[in-house]
């Protein structure tokens, strides 16, 4: 994704997350201009469908990645471009030497999970309160071999 893109992604977050969940305008602006950060976007013609964000950290061990975001426009859900774009970035974040790749999702939410372990992504530990007061999360991860 290019800084341009910013509106049109606050726009798909508005239609798929609730207020409280959705990126802010500003935060968009941001990761698009995080030199650690990766946007990756699908298009039907010229609208944003889904996008992926990428950020990376240096451990001792290597770079890790976080998967920090993953949204898919509520009309073209179903037709496997959660999946696509995860194994795209996946076998570029393996390219590019990445081992570790982690995740949070919510810890009800069986069918991103069903995705995520269906690529290899194992469950980490729990993340109690993550998204609010009793909206438990689970952190996964993934080792590029």
């Amino acid at each position: 994704a290019k800084p341009s893109d910013h509106e049109a992604l606050y726009a798909l977050e508005l239609r798929c997350f609730d207020p409280g969940m959705a990126f802010h305008y500003r935060q968009i602006k941001d990761l698009l201009q995080n030199p650690r950060a990766d946007v990756w976007i699908m298009r039907d013609d010229s609208q944003i469908i889904a996008q992926l964000i990428v950020l990376r950290k240096k451990f001792r061990d290597g770079v890790h990645a976080r998967i920090y975001s993953l949204t898919v426009d509520l009309a073209y859900r179903g037709q496997g471009l959660s999946r696509k774009l995860l194994v795209q970035v996946l076998a570029e974040l393996k390219h590019q030497g990445i081992r570790n790749v982690y995740l949070e999702v919510e810890s009800e939410a069986v069918i991103p999970i069903r995705l995520y372990s269906s690529l290899g992504f194992t469950e980490h530990h729990a993340l109690t309160d993550y998204y609010d007061v009793g909206r438990h999360g689970l952190k996964m991860r993934k080792v590029l071999e």
